[in-house]
């Protein structure tokens, strides 16, 4: 299910449901694939690693401590 609904740029200009399977991905456990869908989300918002970096929801508590979702986000 979670393959089948990633939708396009046609489907879902502002890429949010990236955003969703990579909420979906980090609660499944799937760091790597979270990573890379909330890495493609965040180059389509880039915007939205401010609000990233000044208060991370819950549902990123799975990644806060890996390197490489502190480098999506741009924090220190």
């Amino acid at each position: 299910m979670l393959e089948r609904s990633k939708g396009d740029p046609e489907l879902d200009p502002q890429r949010e449901l990236l955003g969703y399977q990579a909420v979906a991905r980090t609660v499944l456990g799937d760091k790597d694939e979270a990573l890379r869908l909330l890495g493609q989300y965040l180059v389509a918002n880039p915007k939205h690693r401010e609000g990233f970096r000044k208060n991370v929801h819950w549902w990123w508590r799975g990644l806060q401590d890996e390197p490489r979702f502190k480098a999506l986000i741009g924090a220190r």
